[in-house]
């Protein structure tokens, strides 16, 4: 998070194909979700564009987001879409799992715990939202979440490439 804060993120972009990527992803995490009985789901639309992502930064917001089985009751439903929009890719990660609403708007803050909502004493630093927020802010891209009737969604927008700042940013040392 420092790292990102203070913009010393030295790694060049490299183009992401994410159906690939993201069966590779979703294949890792099935043992962890049939484990624990979870339904774990990846719909891909037709027409998703390779992302031109620092891969580190990338890797790092799928982990980040792929937790959300950890407050997945077992045998409940974790499911991801993936779809082009505009000139980027809108991730949604579901999964059945309520939070309250008024605690919505905290739920991006460091360090912050939803009173009795770690039914399965996950513990932890409460720091992964938090990063997953700054990850996509920094490849350019936008995060939300809503909750109601027994199901959170997170929406993630990423743009193709990230934003020439940041990419410029993001050149090794000595670059030209």
């Amino acid at each position: 998070m420092q790292r990102l804060s203070a913009e010393k993120y030295l790694l060049q972009p490299e183009e992401i194909f994410l159906p690939h990527y993201l069966r590779d992803l979703v294949a890792a995490a099935q043992p962890l979700a049939q484990g624990k009985k979870q339904n774990l789901q990846l719909r891909l639309e037709e027409g998703i564009p390779p992302l031109r992502q620092i891969p580190r930064l990338w890797a790092a917001s799928c982990e980040a987001a792929a937790q959300r089985r950890q407050v997945t009751a077992p045998e409940g439903s974790i499911r991801l879409q993936v779809t082009p929009e505009g000139e980027g890719v809108l991730f949604v990660c579901s999964n059945s799992s309520e939070i309250p609403e008024a605690e919505l708007p905290r739920i991006f803050e460091k360090f912050y715990r939803i009173p009795k909502a770690d039914r399965w004493e996950h513990g932890g630093t409460e720091l992964g939202l938090a990063l997953v927020k700054q990850l996509v802010e920094h490849m350019g891209g936008q995060i939300s979440v809503s909750s109601a009737e027994g199901w959170t969604h997170f929406r993630v927008w990423l743009p193709s490439a990230p934003p020439a700042a940041t990419a410029k940013s993001l050149e090794p040392a000595g670059a030209a």
